[in-house]
């Protein structure tokens, strides 16, 4: 994460939503990357439907083997947030067909939000002027599975791993039978959208931005196996 060359330091972000500091400005950010990058929520969103469906067709556009150096060294510019899981399969920038520079991408197994992720898509928003966050769950999630699987006892699981079956709890995954066809994806499916409420619910800064048409907070869901990602709307 590169931060902007401001006199503001972080500990500044919390004065950025009143203006403070310049963190909300573009002064940092190219001409040509200002002029090209989406300017409203609508906007970003429509672009990373447009990026999936190029994404699913094959015909991709985003140049991921040209690398500006002296340009990514000098800033960057995420006009969108990505809440991931981190399984190897689900790369933003590669399902949205997206350029180096265009996303910011938090990721934790489950794609929840925690405190520190939280933090970091504030940082994004008030720091980049991001206008859209996606919480993007995938089909076959092997944490869901877990949270679904051990979530009456998951003391039998190795090192942290306990942490996250408790931490990925809620009516989701509670009660939920594996054994149902498509349960599974139907609980990732409920877990985005509970997360995206979720991350709403732990952030006033967010809740703010999006009061104010500056942000939207919606949920997604990649099927890995066709490419295609499912919008799950909620603000």
């Amino acid at each position: 994460m590169t931060f902007r060359r401001t006199t503001c330091t972080l500990t500044a972000l919390a004065i950025a939503a009143a203006g403070g500091c310049g963190l909300n400005s573009n002064a940092t950010i190219s001409p040509k990357a200002a002029s090209e990058r989406p300017s409203t929520p609508e906007a970003s969103l429509t672009a990373l439907k447009a990026g999936n469906a190029r994404f699913v067709s094959g015909k991709v556009t985003a140049n991921h083997g040209q690398i500006d150096r002296e340009a990514q060294a000098a800033s960057q510019s995420p006009w969108a947030a990505v809440l991931r899981c981190a399984d190897s399969r689900v790369a933003p920038e590669i399902i949205f067909d997206a350029e180096k520079g265009d996303l910011f991408v938090p990721a934790v197994a489950g794609n929840f939000p925690t405190t520190e992720l939280i933090a970091s898509m504030e940082f994004a928003v008030l720091n980049f002027d991001t206008n859209l966050i996606v919480v993007c769950g995938h089909s076959a999630c092997g944490a869901i599975d877990a949270a679904i699987n051990f979530g009456k006892d998951p003391s039998g699981l190795p090192g942290s791993l306990p942490d996250l079956v408790e931490a990925l709890q809620s009516p989701c995954v509670e009660g939920v039978s594996l054994e149902k066809d498509g349960a599974l994806n139907d609980a990732v499916k409920c877990a985005a959208k509970h997360s995206t409420k979720e991350t709403l619910a732990m952030s006033d800064v967010l809740r703010d931005k999006v009061a104010s048409g500056q942000l939207r907070v919606v949920g997604a869901y990649f099927d890995i196996g066709t490419g295609k990602v499912e919008w799950l709307g909620m603000d």
